[in-house]
């Protein structure tokens, strides 16, 4: 008999238990929560500048500042996406 190639893969634990039904919806209530929370705080926070300050920003600048701050993240995304793509896939492929 020849021993067996490639990665050891140690068989899942028998003493961890799945969540429980009442558990799963515990959690999702938590979510939701959480998800309503923070958008009645944006909600509310919003028109106001953030807090109650006031700034004079024009629309045009602020286009420019939002050009300026995602057009770096697009070109380093577009240049390292199939590196992040190999490395992602790497780790669930079983070889």
């Amino acid at each position: 008999m020849q021993p067996p190639t490639g990665p050891i893969i140690r068989p899942a634990s028998p003493h961890r238990r799945r969540p429980t039904r009442k558990q799963i919806r515990r959690r999702r209530a938590g979510v939701a929560l959480a998800i309503v929370a923070v958008v009645a705080v944006a909600w509310f926070a919003w028109p106001f500048g953030g807090g109650g300050q006031t700034t004079n920003i024009f629309k045009p600048e602020l286009a420019l500042a939002t050009l300026v701050a995602v057009i770096p993240v697009a070109i380093v995304f577009l240049f390292s996406q199939r590196a992040l793509v190999r490395g992602t896939l790497g780790g669930s492929v079983k070889q």
